[in-house]
């Protein structure tokens, strides 16, 4: 068993901002795709993924 689909969303969401605000950090990044691996490998769709993923395009430049 594992984290549940909110809290791993969640997750990621604060890994992001927490880059885009005090810089990149390797060990954060690799543990957001990890989370975001995990989400895809169980084909979740929670109401958090989507701001989830907005944060990751946020910390990786692609903010449009």
């Amino acid at each position: 068993m594992g984290l549940n689909r909110a809290l791993l969303a969640r997750s990621a969401l604060h890994e992001a901002l927490y880059q885009q605000r005090f810089g990149a950090d390797s060990t954060s990044s690799s543990r957001i795709s990890a989370i975001f691996a995990r989400l895809d490998e169980r084909g979740v769709q929670d109401e958090g993924v989507p701001l989830a993923r907005a944060a990751d395009e946020l910390r990786r430049g692609n903010a449009s």
